[in-house]
């Protein structure tokens, strides 16, 4: 069995899997005939499809997706073709347990206050990066709340 390979697309909302896993499956003949020229062993490399679609509320284009994909079990089951008795059909089932983490690039402005103020201004061509006094305590609240301790 090799590993499961996926190409996830991201849309408003949606998440959508296409991908393949490559499956080696070897048929053994219980009853092997009396012909010599008959084989005992048959080997063939098979590629299973895989596609899912899942809606995640707030899932932007833009946003990247990273997967761990595990084969959580694989069942092959053999069905007699109608039309010929000599030739059987084979259904594959995989399960595949998926783990997602998504992350989003964010630019976040912070703001520069105290004594850093007038190097702020020499080191970033005179932006002025600091907030007002009344701002600044509402930014101190936010940063006790995050944990965070303040200069």
């Amino acid at each position: 069995m090799g590993n499961v390979v996926l190409k996830p697309e991201i849309e408003k909302n949606l998440l959508i899997n296409q991908g393949y896993l490559k499956l080696k499956l070897i048929f053994n003949d219980p009853c092997p005939s009396s012909c010599s020229a008959a084989r005992s062993k048959i080997s063939r490399e098979v590629i299973v499809p895989v596609q899912s679609v899942h809606k995640i509320d707030n899932l932007c284009p833009d946003d990247h997706v990273q997967e761990k994909v595990k084969v959580k079990a694989i069942s092959v089951r053999g069905v007699p073709d109608s039309a010929n008795c000599q030739k059987w059909n084979i259904i594959i089932k995989v399960i595949l347990e998926v783990k997602l983490v998504i992350s989003r690039e964010e630019l976040v402005s912070v703001p520069i206050i105290g004594d850093h103020e007038k190097k702020c201004k020499k080191h970033h061509c005179g932006y002025d990066n600091y907030l007002e006094p009344e701002a600044m305590t509402e930014f101190e609240n936010f940063l006790e709340f995050l944990g965070e301790t303040k200069n």
